[in-house]
């Protein structure tokens, strides 16, 4: 490779012209030092974007050319807005002789509508590898492959959204069971997420959970992991033993835990971790307003769980398994977003811990939920007669101290990709 800078030798399109995003990219090898190459560009002239970008050159007399983010690249891919921006590659740790490597250039291509173009990340558990994807697979993704050795997730687009019920919907709703909400009802209210993000379409299998703890494990079991090493400090870490406390430690997880594992076998190039409890909830409805996604009111006699389950689209039954048992994952039909079992299922972990209804309804922008508590918050719960849990409520389980197995509580989880949080989020990965 040629040991000299470039100075912004790769203008994308007219820079600063129109809506659409340009790129104004240059390389420089650290060299003699090392092999390594610095990479700045410059995004001007559009809305946030993704950015594809690759490297070519050649080598022995062979032209190649190498995807930089598959390839170890450090720094930032996705939501992008106008500015500058750095990255750093190391060839040597791509397998490749950054001494050998001739006529070299790199190209930075901004990915419009990265919500529709990048809807789908699949990533395959055995090695870390990914795809994005626009469409879905001829079948769909409610295969068994993709609740294997991969695991499917959607992009779920920034904006805003109406969370929890109103006064009326919570009046009938109590009248109906008898009872009080005390405070598992989120008031409705308009929260945003100011940045795209990814969830898993299913709840996490038993082998998905196998292979990502160890790689080579052949069990197969599609039922969601709620058993074995699968409550909350092994899925993270726990405040009172290891000093892992969101939000106050951020996306701090325990060396070893399944997070921390699951990030590693991908290089480290995704902030893998559950959803927040807002995220957990714009995903769920879907892009839609009612209090059930498939357009129900609260009247639509759905204060009986079966019915609902059974009108929004039971696709399994197993014999002898109870209605909200640990049927396989995707026995409930997808939400808009593509979303299976989201209700009449187990219910899932979030990171935030459990804040009543009323005071969680006053965080609008991004919220993270509260700073102390031992609770945390679970979502998506089946129905129960005392507070009628569904997707638009929360619930509460005891986690420090606690074994939460030995509890008989069989929670469930699936996770989550942070695309460039916020700062209250964590700020920048390091």
């Amino acid at each position: 490779m040629k040991k000299l800078a470039w100075a912004m030798a790769a203008l994308l399109g007219a820079y600063g012209a129109g809506a659409a995003m340009t790129a104004n990219v240059s390389w420089t090898q650290r060299w003699p030092w090392n092999a390594k190459v610095d990479i700045d560009f410059a995004l001007s002239g559009g809305a946030k974007c993704d950015v594809a970008v690759t490297a070519s050159f050649t080598t022995n007399g062979v032209p190649g050319t190498v995807d930089l983010e598959r390839a170890g690249a450090k720094g930032d891919f996705w939501e992008l807005e106008p500015g500058m921006y750095h990255l750093e590659w190391d060839p040597a740790a791509a397998g490749l002789d950054g001494t050998a490597l001739k006529d070299f250039a790199v190209q930075v291509t901004p990915v419009e509508d990265a919500a529709n173009a990048r809807k789908w990340l699949v990533i395959d558990l055995k090695d870390g590898t990914w795809e994005y994807a626009a469409d879905e697979p001829t079948g769909g993704w409610n295969q068994d492959m993709y609740k294997l050795g991969k695991m499917v997730f959607r992009r779920i687009p920034a904006g805003t959204f109406t969370a929890g019920l109103t006064a009326d919907e919570v009046a009938y709703l109590d009248a109906a069971a008898g009872n009080t909400s005390v405070g598992y009802y989120i008031p409705q209210k308009t929260m945003e997420i100011t940045h795209d993000y990814y969830i898993a379409i299913f709840k996490t299998t038993h082998t998905q959970r196998y292979l990502i703890l160890d790689a080579t494990d052949t069990r197969v079991d599609m039922r969601p992991a709620v058993t074995g090493a699968t409550y909350y400090p092994h899925l993270r870490g726990s405040n009172n033993v290891d000093r892992i406390d969101w939000p106050t430690t951020r996306f701090a997880v325990k060396e070893g835990s399944i997070v921390d594992t699951f990030r590693e076998r991908c290089g480290n190039r995704f902030w893998i971790d559950l959803p927040t409890n807002a995220q957990w909830e714009k995903a769920a409805r879907g892009g839609t307003s009612t209090i059930w996604y498939n357009g129900g009111t609260v009247e639509t006699s759905y204060a009986d769980c079966t019915n609902l389950v059974v009108q929004i689209g039971r696709t399994r039954l197993e014999e002898g398994v109870s209605q909200y048992s640990l049927v396989p994952v995707g026995s409930y039909l997808g939400n808009p977003y593509g979303l299976y079992d989201l209700i009449g299922a187990r219910p899932e972990y979030v990171l935030d811990r459990f804040k009543d209804g009323n005071v969680a309804a006053a965080e609008t922008v991004d919220p993270v939920g509260p700073t102390d508590g031992t609770r945390r918050a679970l979502r998506g719960q089946h129905c129960q007669d005392n507070h009628g849990l569904r997707y638009y409520a929360i619930s509460a389980i005891q986690v420090e101290n606690v074994d939460n197995l030995a509890a008989n509580n069989y929670e469930s989880f699936r996770f989550a990709i942070h695309l460039r949080p916020p700062q209250s989020f964590g700020g920048k990965w390091e």
